[in-house]
């Protein structure tokens, strides 16, 4: 479902294909629009041209083949050597948080789980987001 609304976003930008899409992105999409007050509309304006714009369209449709690949191997995760932590909306439908969950417990990376948030917890809840993101920089 995911992929699908994205793809319909992508192949034609509107009001309606970007809020079907942005329904899957968000956890509370009106709760999102009561918190970003006037900056919504801009935001949503902005998305509606940029998926619509030549370059970002192409970038968007590159990603498109990416969805429902195969898992990074093991092996190539492995070889990570700089500090990993991940950061994950605990509502996640596009990728979910029993992937953070495995590769955290596989590769003890640390795992930060943002409430009440989907794939983009920068967005839904940057207060929550920045505690983590100190937390991972060691600057708490």
């Amino acid at each position: 479902m995911f992929t699908l609304t994205m793809i319909n976003f992508v192949a034609k930008p509107t009001g309606g294909t970007r809020d079907r899409f942005f329904r899957q992105c968000f956890v509370d999409m009106n709760g999102l629009t009561e918190q970003l007050g006037p900056l919504w509309q801009p935001l949503m304006t902005s998305a509606i041209e940029g998926a619509a714009s030549p370059n970002q369209k192409a970038a968007l449709r590159s990603l498109v083949p990416q969805f429902g690949r195969r898992a990074i191997p093991e092996e190539e995760l492995a070889r990570i050597s700089v500090p990993t932590t991940l950061i994950w909306g605990r509502h996640d439908r596009q990728t979910p948080l029993a992937v953070a969950t495995q590769a955290s417990t596989r590769f003890g990376w640390p795992l930060h789980v943002i409430e009440h948030a989907a794939d983009d917890p920068a967005i839904e809840q940057p207060e929550a987001f920045v505690r983590a993101l100190r937390a991972a920089l060691g600057n708490s």
